[in-house]
């Protein structure tokens, strides 16, 4: 039998736990994607994401759903990665977390996934050196000039990997694009 979402989360929302179960193997995977955009850190997304799902289930009664559950779900991943960022970082939210959208396309989390996955596997493919200056420079958010003297290496030889390391990125992401239109 074949269930849809809306009716998975009525079933929930009236105490039914093979629901519950049921949405959290469904959107856990995608929903630790969208958290890990926010938070940078693949565990720290995990949490989140169960931390939200304990909190729909402790507050099941009370929950009104104004979108689709999947909708619902992205909403609430986010805003709990958001007021992660606020609360444990000194740093104000970064002006460089994806754009808040009012109305979420749930259908794009595949999408985004699947190319989270081209991105983080083409990083993890990189020559060591270029693989660490990459890191340090878009995770960690070093300049060019603290990478070049936490690693010993001159600045032209950060820029240079940097560039490499994108080059390899962009042609990894066109080459993913190519075959998805196919």
């Amino acid at each position: 039998m074949n269930i849809s979402d809306i009716d998975l989360w009525m079933f929930f929302v009236r105490g039914d736990r093979d629901s519950f179960k049921q949405l959290f193997v469904k959107y856990y995977r995608s929903l630790c994607v969208v958290s890990e955009k926010y938070v940078n850190s693949s565990i720290v997304a995990e949490d989140i994401v169960q931390d939200v799902f304990y909190s729909l289930l402790k507050n099941r009664e009370n929950l009104t759903l104004s979108h689709s559950p999947k909708a619902f779900l992205c909403r609430s991943v986010i805003n709990a990665s958001i007021n992660y960022q606020k609360k444990y970082n000194k740093e104000q939210v970064s002006e460089t977390l994806p754009e808040l959208e009012d109305d979420i396309n749930p259908d794009d989390i595949l999408v985004t996934e699947e190319m989270y996955k081209v991105i983080s596997d083409s990083i993890s493919s990189l020559p060591e050196q270029c693989k660490k200056v990459f890191r340090l420079n878009r995770f960690e958010g070093l300049k060019h000039k603290e990478i070049a003297e936490k690693l010993d290496i001159s600045i032209k030889t950060v820029k240079n990997h940097i560039g490499k390391a994108l080059r390899i990125i962009r042609s990894d992401i066109e080459s993913y694009n190519a075959l998805s239109r196919k």
